[in-house]
């Protein structure tokens, strides 16, 4: 809840004309929750993603969007089509990097 919150007030007080999204990444293989283990992206995070929002090709191993961050991604998703088209590798590979405030820490090979 803490983090919904603090996204909500950060753009109420930011006020921006406009917010963007590069494609999400998803992560990959399974995740042990109350309900057993499950593949990642888990249901709920699945089918909010599949609502149409894009996500990276290239898939981290584990856990890297929650049904949170998808949902919050969601209504922001307004220049996602330009951004994955763009080509510097630099700004790939931050989309690949970036992540939220979990504890997952992500090394480059």
């Amino acid at each position: 809840v803490r983090n919904v919150c603090a996204v909500c007030l950060a753009v109420e007080a930011l006020a921006p004309d406009r917010i963007a999204a590069t494609p999400v990444q998803v992560g990959s293989g399974t995740v042990t929750c109350a309900h057993g283990e499950l593949p990642i992206p888990a249901p709920a995070t699945a089918a909010i993603l599949d609502s149409g929002i894009p996500v990276c090709a290239e898939r981290l191993d584990g856990e890297r969007c929650t049904p949170t961050s998808a949902a919050l991604v969601k209504p922001e998703r307004a220049c996602s089509r330009q951004c994955a088209l763009r080509r510097d590798e630099r700004l790939q590979r931050a989309a690949l990097c970036a992540s939220g405030g979990g504890r997952t820490v992500v090394y480059w090979r």
